[in-house]
């Protein structure tokens, strides 16, 4: 829940099989909205194809440097609108990262220390040890603020066990 205004987003996440949006399938695209009042909400149709959605992909992208540039007035809020887009870094959410790493004693504490630093809690993690020697870990997190996460991300870059991350992605509870 946001404190205030109108949290809009696009980016891949990983969904519960159990929910709506992951049995979404084929050509077909989905819409998930969330409301004070209405609660959930998904409208569900077919795509458009390839050419066209790379088209939208592209509108979205400018729609993203429109709203930047604008200080969160950008053409996804009706022009004239008093409306306020929420921050990113207001979002809660669950991540998934994959980090690679020296296979070295402590490297595991030193990230769960930048981790802990940030508030983030360590839901579950796998570690298991690549051909090249390095060592590749896979998190989980509990409920963590993206701005925490943003700062956790750019403190694990420069820990010297850490030789990179891999990727993060979202996780809809």
């Amino acid at each position: 829940p946001l404190e205030t205004g109108l949290a809009i987003r696009v980016h891949p996440t990983m969904m519960p099989k159990d929910h709506p949006l992951a049995s979404v399938n084929g050509v077909y695209n989905a819409l998930w909205l969330n409301g004070d009042f209405v609660g959930n909400l998904m409208f569900s149709g077919r795509g458009a194809g390839g050419d066209a959605t790379a088209s939208a992909v592209v509108g979205d992208l400018i729609d993203i440097v429109r709203t930047l540039k604008d200080e969160g007035k950008g053409s996804a809020i009706p022009y004239g609108s008093d409306a306020m887009i929420a921050s990113l870094d207001q979002l809660s959410t669950r991540y998934y990262l994959r980090v690679r790493v020296a296979d070295r004693p402590k490297v595991l504490g030193e990230i769960a220390t930048v981790f802990g630093l940030e508030g983030i809690s360590i839901s579950t993690m796998e570690m298991k040890t690549r051909e090249d020697g390095d060592g590749e870990i896979v998190f989980l997190t509990h409920l963590a603020k993206e701005s925490a996460m943003r700062a956790a991300l750019t403190a694990l870059r420069s820990e010297p066990g850490v030789k990179a991350v891999m990727g993060m992605i979202r996780v809809e509870s």
